[in-house]
């Protein structure tokens, strides 16, 4: 099916730009595809188009590399926390997807497709789709756009320029032309491998840049007393290093947080677990509706950690006593599993400073510097354009907290095309005051709905002063959420006034793009409900063979013995039938090497 917007034409002084997407996941790919939309009037592609990806294949997120894996499980979670990005033996650098093996996605396929491209049914009459057949789908969707994607390249440095544009840095991490064919010539090799030495930089400049990646390298750690200490002492894991349950056999774990991945996470360690020896939990509040997860009595549900205490011994290194908020004391803790998100940081992406811009000299400043702590990227409006640029030539597709990424990505870089080709003009504010305020009703919604609930906390009562420089102060600046009903800058509002203005720039792009009204959110909790009920049609699997190891398309069954709940007899229920227990092939082992650097 083929794009209405490709009879479209850029306008006249569009044509012929360079732009540059950086990240090969999602959001990058279909940014790609919708820029390349963009036609001159004799047919031909109005803007020329790059997108790098420094790993060796699309997916971002949904790329599952075996190779990175077994790296992974050679130096095991206590030595690769807060490494990135991880390195071979010859010095090859790898980074890890955040996902865990066999991930199963939360999401329907519906809203797991870009427009014009439907995702195939999961295999064997499933209801979500696996990680694989997502990255599959991904690679069949970056297909057609292969020419205009290069591989193994990463971005150092995106650095605003006085004139206009922008110069990039980058590095190829390509071999040689051998170690190339050896890939080329396996089932899963790459699109497109780029070649030249590795480790060189070069130095280019484009028009445009579209930032789509990054959004899984910040992991996020609570404050709490004694985090740092904690961390240090290496009791402390972040979800983003987790890929299995093998490293927490027989340990005692407190996971903290309460959305998918620390969901998952516990029932994935209650395995190795007991009602009278189980796994904690640590959150704030009840399990919400948009991530259900099953009850086990092998998982015991505490508040929130109050203090880390590291407790000195006679002989050997410290122990770990995690206080809770309500008086709690869990003794005696081998490691914290932090499953509390990621932050907003792109440490590459420099920008011109206000005196820079006054004085018309060249002088750039990191976009998000450390003290913003990955809370928001600063100065944009519509979570989308960078509102200081004159020409508006930098954009962020994906920083959106979405329960609906894919979607949120199609809509988001499909307006940022209209907008970039003259099509979108009334919507986006001519001058820089006027497009941060974009930014600044946002902060006073966040910081007048947290005075409220702190109001609420104190008996109705006002709380003490929010403390508006405070960073944290602004966490979820970019995550919609609500409801319809609620109003506000949900989601559903956000994304609906993105459609509205495509469809008012294109009329055609009516049917192209589904509504975002009343009956996406009515299949959005419908979809909660299925994956609830999805839980409870496989809870016995699930709480046995979390990973699905015995499953159909497990390539990962020689782990069983790891990470399979121990069943009596000589015998294990596999896909409905009953099979003898194969012993389990040789693994790369997990050697326990905490403070060890790698």
């Amino acid at each position: 099916m083929s794009s209405p917007y490709a009879a479209n034409g850029a306008a006249a002084g569009a044509v012929g730009q360079r732009i540059l997407v950086v990240g090969g996941g999602a959001a990058g790919l279909v940014t790609l595809r919708n820029l390349l939309d963009v036609k001159t009037p004799s047919g031909q592609p109005a803007f020329d188009v790059t997108l790098v990806e420094r790993r060796d294949d699309v997916g971002g997120v949904w790329y599952w590399s075996d190779e990175t894996y077994q790296l992974e499980r050679s130096l095991s979670p206590d030595r690769t926390q807060s490494v990135w990005p991880l390195k071979d033996q010859s010095g090859r650098p790898h980074w890890p997807s955040p996902a865990y093996l066999n991930l199963k996605g939360n999401v329907l396929p519906e809203y797991l497709q870009f427009a014009g491209h439907p995702f195939p049914p999961p295999s064997h009459g499933d209801t979500f789709p696996t990680l694989k057949e997502t990255h599959d789908y991904l690679r069949s969707f970056a297909k057609p756009l292969e020419s205009h994607i290069r591989l193994g390249i990463e971005v150092l440095r995106v650095e605003e320029l006085l004139q206009g544009g922008w110069e990039v840095e980058w590095k190829d991490w390509n071999r040689s032309a051998d170690r190339q064919a050896d890939r080329a010539s396996s089932s899963s090799a790459p699109l497109q491998q780029t070649s030249g030495p590795s480790q060189e930089t070069t130095v280019q400049r484009f028009d445009r840049v579209v930032v789509a990646c990054g959004w899984y390298d910040t992991p996020l750690y609570p404050k709490a007393e004694g985090m740092a200490e904690a961390r240090r002492a290496g009791f402390v894991h972040h979800a983003k290093h987790y890929r299995d349950s093998a490293t927490y056999r027989g340990k005692k774990v407190v996971v903290v947080g309460n959305n998918n991945s620390s969901n998952e996470a516990a029932a994935h360690l209650a395995v190795h677990n007991t009602r009278e020896q189980p796994v904690y939990k640590s959150a704030k509040r009840p399990p919400v509706v948009k991530c259900p997860c099953l009850p086990d009595e092998r998982i015991r549900d505490v508040g929130v950690i109050a203090r880390y205490e590291l407790v000195p011994q006679e002989t050997g290194s410290p122990r770990l006593r995690v206080h809770i908020e309500d008086g709690t004391v869990i003794e005696d803790v081998d490691y914290v599993l932090l499953g509390t998100g990621y932050g907003h940081s792109f440490p590459f992406v420099r920008v011109l400073t206000d005196e820079a811009r006054t004085a018309q000299r060249q002088q750039t400043q990191k976009l998000t510097p450390p003290e913003l702590q990955g809370v928001r990227v600063p100065n944009l409006f519509r979570h989308i354009l960078f509102a200081k640029s004159a020409d508006l030539s930098l954009a962020f597709v994906g920083v959106v907290v979405s329960f609906f990424p894919f979607n949120m990505a199609d809509l988001s870089s499909r307006w940022l095309s209209l907008v970039w080709s003259g099509r979108i003009r009334s919507a986006v504010p001519a001058s820089v005051e006027e497009r941060l305020k974009d930014e600044q009703d946002r902060l006073e919604y966040i910081w007048t709905d947290k005075e409220r609930h702190l109001a609420a906390r104190n008996g109705g009562r006002p709380a003490a002063t929010l403390d508006r420089s405070d960073p944290m102060n602004a966490f979820g600046f970019h995550t919609l959420g609500g409801s319809l009903k609620e109003g506000g800058p949900s989601e559903l509002v956000y994304g609906a006034q993105l459609r509205r203005e495509i469809v008012e720039a294109d009329p055609s792009m009516a049917d192209w793009y589904d509504d975002w009204g009343e009956e996406r959110e009515r299949k959005q909790y419908e979809m909660y409900d299925i994956k609830r009920r999805w839980l409870l049609d496989n809870e016995e699997r699930i709480k046995s063979d979390p990973f699905d190891l015995l499953g159909r398309n497990s390539a990962y069954r020689h782990l069983a013995d790891e990470m399979v709940a121990q069943q009596s007899g000589a015998e294990q229920v596999v896909d409905d039938r009953t099979t003898a227990a194969a012993p389990p092939a040789p693994v790369a082992p997990m050697p326990s090497m905490r403070k060890v650097a790698v």
